[in-house]
């Protein structure tokens, strides 16, 4: 059984992936942590990552590829300056529209739910005390 308080980020991965099942699920659904702006933290924290690793290995690995096919391999150019930029600008924007096309994802997947009998409730901007 989990503990009463709050529990960590990868404490509440290593639950959810390691003992699936309704029980686990619960648990993790009754947290006090368990609000729609902890939901979008994660997502944006793990987008904001993985798109920072996504600028940093597409960068190195586009070029040769626009020059083999004559596509110009210059447009990525410009050093570590320029890639630095890109990612430090383009990693956030990238995690902004994740949060955004998965906040539309839930309530579509809410509404179908509904459409099924299902008796949810969507609270992706609620404020929880």
């Amino acid at each position: 059984m989990m503990s009463a308080g709050p529990t960590s980020f990868f404490q509440t991965w290593i639950n959810a992936l390691t003992k699936p099942n309704e029980q686990t699920y619960s648990e993790i659904a009754a947290s006090p942590n368990a609000k729609a702006q902890t939901a979008f933290l994660w997502v944006f924290i793990c987008a904001l990552v993985e798109f920072f690793f996504a600028f940093l290995v597409q960068g190195a690995s586009m070029r040769p590829m626009l020059e083999k096919y004559g596509l110009g391999g210059n447009i990525l150019e410009g050093g570590l300056g320029s890639t630095l930029i890109r990612m430090i600008c383009g990693a956030p924007i990238a995690a902004i529209i994740t949060i955004v096309f998965f906040a539309i994802l839930v309530a579509i997947v809410q509404w179908i739910a509904k459409m099924f009998g299902g008796k949810g409730t969507l609270y992706l901007f609620s404020v929880q005390k």
